[in-house]
C-alpha cells in the first residue's frame, strides 16, 4: 500500500507520516515528493524543522524548480520581528502567492506539524489541514494532495488522534525487526468509497525511491493446526465448566419428563388416566425467558 500512495495509484487527499524517536519518517517523507513532482506541476513545502538548504541538497535539480520552498525557521515565533513567516501566519494565502497562472495541480507538504501543534494546538492545526485541503488559487490550480510529517513521540494519542481523523492516509514508521530492511511502516488508508485498507510492511530504499516492500506478519501471531487444537478454552479458570465421570453418567441416566422414555417404563398406578408425553420438534426454538413477563397479571 506504501509503495500505491507514492506513485498515486492509490489516491489520497492527505497523508499523514508519524515518526518517533527510534525511526525517522523523513525519508518517506522526502520519498512521497519525489513520487509526487512525477505527476503535478509544483509542491510548496513548508520547513519549519530543517532549513530551505537540507531539501535543496536532497532533491535532483531536475525537480528542484518545481519546488516552493516555504523557510519557516529563520523566526518562526516572531522574536526577532523579521519579514518571514511565522506560526500565526496563514498558510492558505501562504499557498497561494507562490502559485503562477502555469500551475494547474499543486501538492502541499509540511514539515513537521509538531511544531504547529506545539505552539498553535490541535485544533488550530487541523483547521489549517483542512483548509489547504480544498485550497485554490485564483488561476484555478487546485491542491491535489496534502502530505505532512509528525513526531507520535512529542505529542499526546488525543491530539494524534485528532489528525488521524483529518487525514485519509496514515503511515506510521518503526524501526524494523532485522537488519535487511531500512524501515517497518504501518499503513492505515481510507479510500473516497469508505473502504478502510490496513496494511503492516517492511520497507526497503534505495536512495529516495521505494525499492520493495513485504507484507508482514509476527510468527507469534501464527498458530499451527495441532497448537489451536491443544489450547483448552476452560484450563486455568476459577469455576469449573467441565464434568466427571460421574456427574456425565448421572447426566445419562437422567430421564427428562413428559418425554417417550417414559413409556418404556412401567406406569405407576395411579388415579389419573391420562399421561402427557412431549415429543420436541427440529423446528422448535427453545426461548429460557418467560414470554409472559412482561404482563401485569
Amino acid at each position: 500500500m506504501l509503495k500505491e500512495l507514492c506513485n498515486g495509484t492509490e489516491s489520497s487527499k492527505c497523508v499523514l507520516i508519524q515518526d518517533g524517536a527510534e525511526q525517522c519518517g523523513r525519508t518517506v517523507f522526502l520519498t512521497f515528493i519525489t513520487g509526487l513532482l512525477q505527476r503535478v506541476d509544483r509542491v510548496v513545502l513548508f520547513c519549519w524543522e530543517k532549513p530551505a538548504s537540507y531539501y535543496r541538497a536532497r532533491i535532483t535539480s531536475k525537480l528542484s524548480d518545481r519546488v516552493d520552498l516555504i523557510d519557516c525557521t529563520e523566526d518562526p515565533v516572531s522574536w526577532l520581528d523579521l519579514d518571514s513567516p511565522t506560526v500565526d501566519s496563514n498558510l492558505t494565502d501562504l499557498v497561494r502567492e507562490r502559485l503562477t497562472a502555469a500551475d494547474k495541480k499543486c501538492v502541499v507538504a509540511i514539515d513537521s506539524l509538531s511544531f504547529l501543534l506545539l505552539h498553535r494546538g490541535a485544533p488550530y492545526t487541523c483547521q489549517a489541514l483542512h483548509t489547504l485541503k480544498s485550497c485554490k488559487s485564483a488561476t484555478g490550480c487546485v491542491v491535489e494532495q496534502v502530505i505532512s510529517l509528525v513526531h507520535g513521540n512529542l505529542h499526546n494519542d488525543h491530539d494524534l488522534r485528532k489528525l488521524e481523523h483529518v487525514s485519509s492516509s496514515v503511515v506510521r514508521v518503526t524501526s524494523p525487526p532485522d537488519q535487511q530492511h531500512d524501515m517497518f511502516c504501518s499503513v492505515v488508508h481510507r479510500r473516497i468509497s469508505g473502504k478502510v485498507i490496513k496494511t503492516t510492511e517492511l520497507v526497503k530504499l534505495d536512495g529516495l525511491n521505494i525499492l520493495s516492500t513485504q507484507n508482514w506478519q509476527h510468527d507469534s501471531v501464527k498458530r499451527s493446526p495441532e497448537q489451536a487444537e491443544s489450547i483448552d478454552p476452560a484450563a486455568n479458570l476459577t469455576f469449573n465448566l467441565t464434568l466427571s465421570e460421574n456427574e456425565k453418567e448421572a447426566r445419562r441416566q437422567l430421564v427428562l419428563p413428559y418425554t417417550k422414555e417414559q413409556r418404556r417404563q412401567p406406569r405407576i398406578q395411579s388415579s389419573v388416566s391420562s399421561m402427557i408425553y412431549y415429543e420436541p420438534d427440529k423446528a422448535d426454538d427453545f426461548d429460557e425467558e418467560d414470554p409472559d413477563d412482561d404482563l401485569d397479571i
